[in-house]
């Protein structure tokens, strides 16, 4: 068995679709393979948008709605012409979306909403991905991952259930030579049945949870660059792919803003010791990177400085009102109220009588976790910053970052440096002049194939 995930981007328009179905049918090899997609190009953020268009105008259809729509309308018409039963599973998926919108729960809370309204998009891209696929004749079993992906009621980050989601991944994807599958990314169900979802980008983790379900020879993410790279070179230009990366490192690095794979997707892989492929759907013939367990060499300088960038961080500094601050006793409560409202700090710094901690500026859980925190603490924050992490960090980048002023918060541990900065700061001195001194090391490998 083998996994391959296509993400929103590659599917995007209908001539990607087409182009994605030409690579699914050379690089499918004699075994198995579970395709996994997620939704449609900007289908997931017009969701969003739609969804909150109709929490505040009940019963009304809203351009976003509109958008969804026209787009799904364009890319069947596109593919099919005017094959009304090719496209009558789409048109009544939309219809059933827009009954939704026009009709929300009034007795569920809005993550419960959330997750069954944003499914729709995986559930689209997989009925139109499917369709087309048999159409170029590669029969392709679609296949609900509701119906695999058994979760507990967290909404919007649901945890899988492991045991019980291997038996049925396993009593669903037969691995019988040249067998093929379609399913979605991102979603699973409750035991009452209920849809749920594994956490935005999501698709990358159901694929790689697959992966570790069947005991995949590899999981193969496809996506617009030509593997991992050492920074996101829309924001370094300079960037270098990889050939390989330890499991640890990527975790790391995914986990800190490399937005290439979803945090959570290398763990799995990780336990079960499936090699994950991270390749180019532009120019499938490139080499693309491996993600495996990787021995750390001493005096290893093949690697490049690995840098990620988290936008939109906000540091809350908490004290006690009485200034009796017993680590032992109220960071436990302090985490466990964080933990209640799915906040995950990214950076910890603590003293005697204070508690400091980096976390995502989430508009919805985080005002509820900063109002639950003032009842016990005082507590200040400071929202709109950057966090930068870098590992393999040169002496050159160290003496820039060290010497500046800039960092309200720095840590460093054997693997990494963390630095949190502001936006403004970042802009206007530390981001030119890394990437200067990145531009100027030499392009190389982490190593050859």
């Amino acid at each position: 068995m083998q996994v391959f995930k296509f993400g929103g981007a590659s599917i995007s328009t209908p001539q990607k679709v087409k182009h994605i179905a030409q690579l699914i049918q050379t690089q499918h090899t004699p075994e198995a393979l579970t395709i996994v997609v997620s939704a449609m190009g900007k289908t997931t953020n017009n969701l969003e948008e739609a969804l909150a268009d109709a929490l505040e105008r009940p019963g009304q259809t809203s351009e976003a709605l509109e958008r969804i729509k026209a787009f799904h309308h364009d890319m069947v018409n596109a593919l099919f012409g005017e094959d009304q039963e090719t496209k009558a599973t789409t048109h009544s998926l939309l219809a059933n979306l827009e009954l939704l919108l026009t009709h929300l729960p009034q007795k569920e809370e809005y993550d419960t909403i959330y997750d069954m309204v944003v499914s729709f998009g995986e559930l689209l891209s997989s009925r139109i991905m499917q369709t087309y696929l048999a159409q170029q004749g590669m029969q392709a079993q679609w296949v609900d991952a509701r119906t695999i992906f058994r979760t507990d009621d967290a909404h919007r980050a649901a945890t899988v259930d492991w045991h019980l989601s291997q038996q049925l991944a396993k009593d669903t994807l037969k691995d019988a030579p040249r067998s093929m599958y379609i399913t979605q990314g991102f979603i699973g169900a409750n035991a009452q049945g209920k849809t749920t979802t594994l956490g935005r980008e999501g698709s990358d983790y159901s694929a790689a949870l697959l992966g570790a379900f069947l005991m995949a020879k590899n999981v193969t993410i496809w996506k617009d660059v030509p593997g991992f790279l050492s920074a996101d070179p829309k924001m370094f230009p300079t960037a270098q792919p990889l050939a390989e990366l330890d499991y640890q490192e990527a975790i790391e690095m995914s986990y800190n803003g490399a937005k290439i794979i979803h945090p959570k997707a290398i763990k799995p892989l990780l336990c079960a010791e499936i090699p994950m492929h991270v390749r180019s759907f532009v120019d499938p013939d490139l080499p693309g990177t491996i993600i495996h367990h990787r021995p750390a060499e001493q005096g290893d300088t093949t690697t490049p400085p690995l840098l990620a960038v988290l936008d939109n961080i906000t540091l809350l500094s908490i004290t006690p009102h009485d200034l009796s601050f017993a680590l032992e006793e109220s960071l436990g409560d302090v985490f466990s109220l964080l933990h209640s409202y799915r906040i995950r700090p990214r950076l910890i710094n603590n003293s005697a009588v204070s508690l400091s901690l980096c976390v995502d500026s989430d508009p919805i859980h985080l005002p509820a976790a900063m109002q639950a925190l003032e009842q016990h603490f005082q507590l200040s924050h400071t929202g709109g910053l950057k966090l930068l992490t870098i590992r393999h960090c040169t002496p050159e980048l160290q003496k820039l970052l060290d010497g500046s002023d800039a960092p309200l918060l720095a840590k460093s541990t054997p693997t990494a440096r963390q630095y949190l900065l502001p936006a403004d700061e970042w802009e206007q001195k530390l981001y030119p002049t890394i990437c200067d001194t990145l531009a100027r090391i030499p392009a190389q490998r982490s190593s050859d194939r």
